[in-house]
């Protein structure tokens, strides 16, 4: 079972278009809520004038408000006790600081009633001027964001140890700065939620990546028992980690819910998705490195200036932390310093995206080792097969702290290599080169964090039903990434049922009491390992009850593929069917704990660039990658080439810009950039497995193609035009200039 290329059945009803969205969720007397929000980006809130919009909502929520409901009306935020925290309120009173923050919300009757109530609410503003520029941020002549800080920095933190005597004694010593700019994630569906308040009990609709994270948060902020909560997932179209936290639109649905007793229903557009649903990336990174003649890199010293918008909002104060952690890469460098500073400016709070940290420390790692080979002039493929970590060296411990588990990253390499015919695409680009084409080559290593150790680990649940089937549910649930197939794959494995008899069941607080969530390439190795537990307890219980109906003590007692049999006398057994029906349901909850664990991989692409206009076309992208023990080749393969394609959306057509004065400039799809399957060739994965130490031997894989393909995409266009590239802004007329440059 393990192994196999099933096609994820949960999908099929998607594409057939009858996925059950939170907008599709219908309750009878439903409202609609809607947000007022700033069109600054920085200013006093003088006067909010709702005038005849009072006539036509049935609700008008105002920050003063909200206390009558919630203990705490700042939304959620975590970093180190270091953290000079700002978190951002779920209304605005006072002031805003970024464009789409939100001041009131509305409620009416139905969505057309809504949008005319919102156009008539009028806000006095005394606008104030906005800190855009992170780097400027710093500067004594910023304004100053939060007065009561007294400053913009949210949070500066040094890592790893003294690395002065390396760079002294270094043969080589270089050093650059690189950008890794602002994006957002954008999925197909856009945040959305519906809050049902019923005799005392709430039930909230969303759109999420772990209803765990917004139980927790809604237990410590409402005057209601556990069991009077329940959150539910419906089906998600895309989250790419913008749907980990909870929202301040979320509270405002649940606050509406709670004091007209109706349904309340939130869905955003897409103008409100992009200018106030998280934004991500936005990294400036200075670089040193100390290494020998021979290319063996001794030391590395970063800094490392994290963008995270207005607030402190969910993980943001630690994306530069989480960045630091891993900018020594899959590399042996012994000596290691790190000094991070996360600030705030006048933009939308940035939060989780497809590889948060790991993208970004991958194109500060790979550029830095792309410098050392050029300034040496040694092929970049050498550098780094110098500089990898070895199996033998393993489990290695980093300059900066992390534990890599065991993995054969030199022997994945040379796979890769032997598989790229690396020395023969050099032979052909050079060829292609001498016609006047301007080609290049890039290639990449990373590792993939898998942070299974988020939370502690991962919940749960398995449960023999009536019929003979076995149902599953975890803290983590689907996106779009097949895990219900995965985990229903697993389940049939350890329990060695043919997988038909198996279900998932999507996340619901009212089934199982804890449990984390969606993110982090987690999701099958945690989740996995939680389910494999949770099926050995079930089969506990099966076992006892077998028992009791054999007449056998269940130590003589053994299951197998479905049934149940008396080691003593094989002519007792009993089938799995059989004893749901006489004592099922059956169920067994688990919390497994979890420790984190790495994947490796290698991605090579070649592009042209057009001399004339600076476009480049993406002519060929391959990948190697280690996910572990493959559950599942085509989805794994399906993760690996969503990724690359966000990739290369990232780095050739997307952006997040702000004009000088705070005005964000990408508030359509057009705007964004995104780009299609015609910008994206066809991309040739090849994955190995190297299992990991859990015990399905998965490692996480749904990061890879964002996490190698910034580094690899952007060197490959270095190459092709001849020109250092320290961004991974690489848009048509971007590319131009570069080109251009003396």
């Amino acid at each position: 079972m393990l192994g196999a290329s099933i096609p994820p059945e949960e999908n099929l009803h998607l594409v057939m278009g009858k996925g059950l969205y939170v907008d599709d969720v219908k309750r009878s007397n439903t409202l609609y809520l809607g947000v007022v929000r700033s069109i600054y980006p920085r200013a006093l809130i003088r006067n909010i004038e709702v005038g005849d919009a009072v006539r036509i909502s049935k609700l008008v929520i105002r920050s003063d408000d909200l206390s009558s409901i919630f203990k705490n009306t700042l939304m959620p935020a975590t970093g180190p006790p270091e953290t000079r925290m700002a978190k951002m309120p779920i209304l605005a009173s006072d002031r805003v600081n970024f464009v789409g923050q939100p001041i009131a919300a509305l409620v009416c009757e139905d969505p057309y009633t809504l949008q005319d109530a919102l156009e008539l609410v009028s806000v006095e503003y005394e606008p104030l001027e906005p800190v855009i520029d992170p780097i400027k941020s710093l500067r004594g002549e910023a304004p100053v964001i939060h007065a009561e800080l007294g400053s913009n920095i949210c949070l500066y933190k040094e890592m790893g140890g003294d690395v002065r005597e390396v760079f002294e004694k270094a043969e080589v010593v270089l050093e650059d700065e690189y950008e890794i700019h602002r994006v957002a994630p954008v999925p197909m569906e856009p945040r959305s939620t519906l809050a049902v308040y019923e005799d005392g009990r709430l039930t909230l609709h969303v759109a999420s990546q772990g209803v765990f994270i917004f139980k927790q948060y809604l237990l410590e902020n409402l005057a209601i028992p556990e069991d009077h909560v329940r959150i539910v997932q419906s089906d998600v179209g895309g989250a790419f980690g913008s749907k980990t936290p909870p929202y301040p639109e979320h509270l405002l649905a649940i606050y509406a819910a709670m004091r007209l007793g109706r349904p309340v229903k939130w869905v955003e557009t897409r103008r409100e998705h992009l200018t106030a649903s998280n934004h991500s990336r936005d990294i400036r990174a200075k670089v040193s490195i100390a290494a020998g003649r021979d290319g063996v890199i001794h030391g590395l010293k970063a800094s490392i200036l994290a963008d995270i918008g207005a607030y402190a909002f969910f993980v943001n104060p630690l994306f530069g932390v989480f960045t630091a952690q891993q900018v020594t890469g899959p590399y042996d460098i012994k000596a290691a310093y790190v000094e991070v500073t996360a600030v705030y400016t006048n933009k939308t709070p940035t939060g989780p995206y497809r590889g948060f940290s790991r993208p970004e420390a991958a194109f500060i790692y790979e550029r830095a080792l792309d410098m050392l080979a050029d300034e040496l002039h040694l092929d970049p493929v050498e550098v780094r097969r110098r500089n990898l970590v070895r199996l033998e060296k393993m489990p290695y411990k980093t300059s900066l702290g992390l534990e890599l588990d065991r993995e054969d990253y030199l022997g994945i390499l040379d796979k890769a290599l032997n598989l790229f015919n690396y020395q023969q695409v050099k032979v052909e680009i050079e060829a292609e080169r001498k016609k006047g084409r301007m080609i290049g080559v890039g290639l990449a290593n990373y590792f993939e964090l898998n942070r299974a150790g988020f939370g502690r680990g991962e919940a749960g649940l398995a449960r023999l039903e009536k019929d003979g089937s076995i149902s599953v549910m975890t803290g983590a649930g689907p996106h779009g990434q097949g895990l219900a197939t995965i985990l229903r794959q697993i389940v049939a494995w350890e329990m060695g049922i043919p997988i038909e008899r198996t279900r998932f069941l999507m996340s619901d607080s009212s089934l199982m009491k804890t449990g984390v969530g969606t993110f982090g390439s987690r999701s099958t190795v945690i989740s996995g390992e939680a389910i494999v537990s949770a099926a050995r307890s079930l089969r506990q219980l099966i076992l006892e009850h077998a028992s009791s109906l054999l007449r056998v003590p269940k130590t003589r007692l053994s299951y197998l593929n479905g049934y149940v049999r008396d080691v003593a006398d094989p002519s007792k057994s009993v089938e799995l069917r059989y004893i749901a029906e006489k004592v099922g349901p059956l169920e067994a909850h688990v919390f497994v704990e979890g420790r984190d664990i790495f994947s490796y991989g290698v991605h090579m692409a070649i592009v042209e660039v057009d001399r004339e206009s600076g476009a480049v076309k993406l002519l060929r992208y391959v990948c190697v990658d280690d996910a572990g023990r493959i559950i599942n080749p085509l989805l794994a393969e399906g993760q690996v080439i969503g990724g690359v394609a966000q990739a290369v959306g990232q780095v050739f057509y997307e952006e997040i810009a702000y004009s000088e004065d705070g005005q964000p400039l990408n508030v359509t799809i057009s705007d964004a950039g995104l780009p299609t399957a015609l910008e994206i060739c066809p991309v040739e994965s090849t994955l190995l497995e190297y299992p990991s130490g859990y015990s399905h031997g998965a490692r996480g894989i749904g990061e890879a193609g964002t996490i190698a393909g910034l580094p690899t995409l952007v060197r490959a266009v270095e190459n092709a035009i001849g020109r250092k590239i320290r961004t991974t802004n690489l848009k048509t007329e971007k590319v131009w200039r570069i080109s251009n440059s003396e």
